[in-house]
């Protein structure tokens, strides 16, 4: 028996085989758990049409013009049709959500065609990006401080993480955004210690793919840059040019600027839509508000349910011990933090600290200049999130290998906490309709219960694309008899309402004049002040 197999035999290395096994379990059940049931909503509808190649304006003509439409009617708009192939999903990313490369949107669409477009084909996509991301953290983990220790716990810290087990149920972009992220990581680590020609080309590669992705990986650009100026800068030399790393990496930044110059055109060219699709970022919030969101943001790397979500956003409830998880998760970040850039070496303290400032400082001076809680958003600080797991996992690392047998043993127990923290928010969270980033829509649930309860019901509203998608959303959670009706604006709809009950949902003040102008009443139904009764 060779040595290799002797030291995999140990018992110390069959636990942690074991441990590993267990922790792998269930990352996959908790990315997988209740996939189809699990409420498919605003967000995912709407990227459901962009993928089957299908945008407002084209909706608005040929199917949103007066007319009364039902449950199959308005499925077949978000299913894949044979002549409408990936090159329609770039026309539709165009003309509706020009905001957002294109990247994830048509591998989506390609993956669609292979195995389908139910609610489980679509999400499924983002389970293998997931699933991608915990060798991937193991390896940045193990290249950013040399220690296997290191790399096993930020793969075992994002395996039962409650906030990626989110994105990776979720027909979004994040996942596979977090996979770009990683990814480019590694490959800059690689490059800057290996000084190879072929890692800077693979690092150039995935900087492209990942600004095509999500555009805010040009803050993950900068860090990066932030990462390669410290580790090659000198304040005693003064050399007469620039470093051999610094050179190639501005080479990778002027590349990827240039490939990046098509999609930069069509966001000049749509530029009014997507701040139209944008604008929601710029209502503002309290400075207790934004203070809470952080923190659960952050916190929900590691911890996270929906009460003490919803405790979170009360006010005046930060003392409460409900609260105490979310804090303890945030002092540990920031322990985490400040050991990991003071204690590791080059480049793991530089790329950290670059993750965590470049996302975090734009964002802050964004909302502070232009108002918003941007910087409030979790799924906009991924790469923040990262850094913090990381820096967690070499600060548990160090110390569960520290001398004084209980100080290890101390440390290897707040490890073990965290883990189970995870394991239990992922549990909790799997057997939940909606999560706490869903909370605004949730709503939507009342209506149908209301709808349900009224069958057969007539549902009419303007037809706009955010209302159209709101009755997507509705349309999959409602009996098929209820059906609904797009009225033009300006114009008076022509309701046939005999022997149903009409609702009015999200109606406009014009459309309401409209209709009452008709003989319509409209009577609110409690609890949802956007919909109303109509009676004559």
């Amino acid at each position: 028996m060779t040595s290799r197999c002797r030291r995999l035999l140990a018992p110390c290395s069959i636990g942690l085989i074991l441990l590993s096994l267990g922790i792998l379990t269930f990352a996959v059940y908790f990315r997988c758990a209740n996939l189809g049931w699990k409420l498919f909503w605003f967000d995912e509808n709407w990227n459901s049409l962009l993928v089957s190649g299908r945008w407002f304006g084209e909706l608005q003509e040929s199917l949103l013009n007066d007319r009364e439409l039902g449950r199959e009617e308005l499925l077949s708009v978000q299913r894949l049709h044979p002549q409408r192939g990936p090159w329609w999903t770039l026309r539709a990313m165009v003309n509706d959500q020009a905001q957002h490369p294109p990247l994830y949107y048509f591998l989506l669409r390609l993956w669609a065609g292979l195995v389908g477009d139910s609610v489980v084909s679509f999400r499924a996509f983002s389970v293998l990006a997931g699933l991608l991301v915990i060798p991937l953290g193991y390896w940045l983990g193990q290249e950013l401080f040399g220690s296997r220790r290191a790399g096993w716990l930020a793969a075992a810290l994002i395996a039962v993480s409650p906030f990626h087990v989110l994105y990776s149920q979720q027909a979004r972009p994040y996942s596979f955004w977090t996979v770009t992220i990683l990814v480019s990581c590694i490959a800059l680590v690689r490059a800057l210690r290996l000084g190879r020609r072929r890692d800077w080309v693979w690092y150039g590669v995935a900087v492209i793919v990942g600004l095509y992705t999500h555009l805010l990986f040009w803050l993950v650009l900068a860090a990066q840059g932030i990462c390669v100026a410290a580790g090659t800068l000198d304040l005693k030399a003064r050399p007469r040019r620039l470093p051999p790393a610094w050179a190639r990496y501005l080479q990778v930044l002027l590349g990827a600027a240039l490939s990046f110059v098509p999609w930069a055109l069509v966001i000049i060219r749509g530029r009014r839509i997507a701040h139209d699709n944008l604008n929601w970022m710029e209502a503002g919030g309290a400075p207790p508000v934004v203070v809470k969101a952080w923190l659960g943001g952050i916190a929900s790397v590691f911890v996270d349910s929906a009460e003490l979500r919803t405790r979170l956003t009360r006010e005046g409830v930060v003392a409460q011990p409900a609260v105490l998880p979310f804090l303890l998760a945030g002092l540990l970040v920031a322990y985490g933090l400040v050991f990991a850039v003071r204690r590791s070496a080059p480049p793991g303290r530089w790329l950290i600290t670059g993750l965590f400032v470049s996302t975090m400082l734009p964002l802050l001076l964004a909302d502070g200049l232009l108002g918003g809680m941007r910087s409030a958003v979790g799924r906009f600080q991924i790469p923040a999130y990262l850094a913090a797991q990381f820096a967690v996992a070499y600060l548990l690392a160090s110390k569960s290998e520290s001398q004084g047998v209980f100080r290890r043993r101390a440390w290897q127990a707040v490890a073990a906490v965290v883990l189970l923290a995870g394991v239990v928010s992922s549990a909790a969270n799997s057997r939940l309709l909606w999560t706490w980033d869903k909370r605004e829509r949730t709503d939507q649930l009342l209506v149908a219960e209301v709808l349900n309860q009224s069958r057969p019901a007539l549902v009419i509203t303007h037809a706009t694309m955010e209302n159209f998608v709101r009755t997507l959303v509705l349309n999959r959670l409602v009996d098929a008899t209820v059906r609904f009706h797009y009225a033009p604006e300006p114009g008076r709809p022509r309701i046939q309402g005999e022997g149903r009950e009409v609702f009015a949902f999200h109606a406009s003040r014009p459309l309401r004049r409209s209709l009452e102008s008709e003989g319509w009443r409209f009577e609110p139904v409690p609890r949802l002040p956007y919909l109303w009764r109509l009676k004559r």
